[in-house]
């Protein structure tokens, strides 16, 4: 249990310490809870403390049918509870974690429909009681269904066709965020401490890059439901089709501002390097990435040169500095990489391949995505998901670099390789 609490706890606070220690130490348990305690060992299989043997796929073999089985039983007889719930969530995230991409979206979906029918959503439209027993349960109830939002994001934008229709409402302005720490008073809205894309507005010369911003006050998970908001924004601005060229571009520009302006919430000042952030970072990452793709598309196919040059460049400029990052930390202080969000090494792979496609071909170039392939080696003994992840990088190393070519006026944007 410490191990789940010092680490994919961190990222991801689902479960009230307090209220779960509680229960195990007086034996206060029945079929839901135990169920919880086992998806807890499972999700711990992804560590090298509870795991140090990942040849054994005992988790993967094992362990997985027969929580997955229980799982399923108990969902079937129409009983529901947070632990049910909350254990739901862990076996997805398990499921993503190993590349089991269907059995993952289908498991989260249906935790989204359970909490539906508990009214966890509309907890974030709620303030909560002054009474700390009564507040603790409904902020627990807040953040279960926060989890359930950022995993089901999660999913989809690794999942083959990440057009599929998400389950749960996405995280609006007006939301209330999980609280900072257990004991704050102060209650923050998903709007604040945070530059909206619907708020910028073009200066005097035109778009303009924000102004840097200091490090955020809404906490890590606040800031990962936060970062979850722009990745909402990017995936309405790709698939909404129905607006006209001005301000589909308008709206492009917005969204790469707010998500610049973002980047500030995430990096700790010097010194005070609290908190786990790299979970919120990689979000805005990666659907910035996704946002530059688009609009490289979409340039190439409207025949814009000067728009397909700017995401182009900024698409480089991005992994240079994902790249730089990564060396960084390797070269420096050594991280502790249990500690990360176990979603945020998806980044690292998204940002190689893109290098493969996008990156400059410099003397550095090779040396870059061998740093990145590396990093995901670490992983790919327990996370079936990057072992699958190394295999296409290493069958797509070699291919030429993608180009897109000026087509304006045709169906679609043309891809030359």
């Amino acid at each position: 249990m410490q191990t789940y609490f010092c680490t994919l706890h961190k990222s991801l606070p689902i479960i009230n310490q307090d209220v779960f220690r509680w229960k195990l130490d007086n034996h206060a348990s029945d079929s839901h809870f135990s169920t919880l305690l086992l998806s807890i060992f499972l999700i711990t299989q992804l560590t090298p403390r509870v795991n140090p043997n990942p040849s054994s796929n005992f988790g993967e073999q094992e362990l997985y049918p027969t929580v997955k089985s229980i799982y399923s039983l108990l969902q079937s007889t129409g009983k529901v509870s947070m632990e049910l719930v909350q254990a739901g969530v862990l076996i997805a995230c398990y499921e993503h974690c190993q590349g089991l991409h269907q059995n993952a979206w289908l498991t989260i979906g249906a935790c989204v429909r359970i909490g539906h029918l508990m009214g966890l959503q509309t907890f974030l439209q709620k303030t909560l009681p002054e009474e700390r027993n009564e507040r603790d349960i409904l902020e627990t109830k807040r953040r279960l269904w926060w989890g359930i939002v950022v995993t089901e994001r999660i999913i989809n934008a690794d999942y083959k066709d990440n057009r599929l229709p998400l389950a749960s409402e996405p995280p609006t302005a007006e939301d209330f965020l999980p609280r900072a720490t257990p004991d704050a008073n102060t209650y923050f809205r998903v709007k604040d401490d945070f530059l909206l894309p619907d708020d910028v507005l073009p200066g005097p010369k035109g778009w303009q890059t924000p102004a840097s911003r200091d490090f955020t006050i809404v906490g890590s998970f606040g800031a990962t439901v936060q970062a979850t908001f722009l990745a909402s924004c990017v995936t309405r601005h790709i698939l909404d089709t129905n607006r006209d060229l001005a301000t589909r571009a308008n709206d492009a520009r917005k969204l790469d501002i707010a998500l610049q302006s973002f980047i500030g919430s995430c990096i700790p000042p010097p010194g005070q390097s609290y908190g786990f952030y790299c979970g919120a970072f990689a979000i805005r990452t990666c659907f910035a990435l996704y946002l530059f793709h688009h609009e490289m598309e979409v340039a190439s196919q409207l025949g814009k040169e000067d728009d397909l040059c700017r995401s182009t460049i900024a698409m480089q400029s991005l992994l240079r500095t994902i790249v730089y990052l990564l060396k960084q930390g390797s070269s420096g202080v050594p991280i502790d990489l249990e500690m990360l969000a176990f979603w945020s090494h998806h980044m690292i792979f998204l940002c190689a391949t893109m290098h493969i496609k996008f990156g400059i071909r410099d003397e550095n170039w090779a040396s870059d995505l061998e740093a990145m392939i590396d990093y995901l080696r670490y992983f790919a003994p327990r996370y079936k998901l990057y072992r699958n992840d190394i295999r296409k990088l290493e069958l797509s190393r070699c291919d030429p670099p993608s180009l897109y070519e000026l087509r304006a006026g045709s169906d679609s944007p043309t891809m030359q390789e």
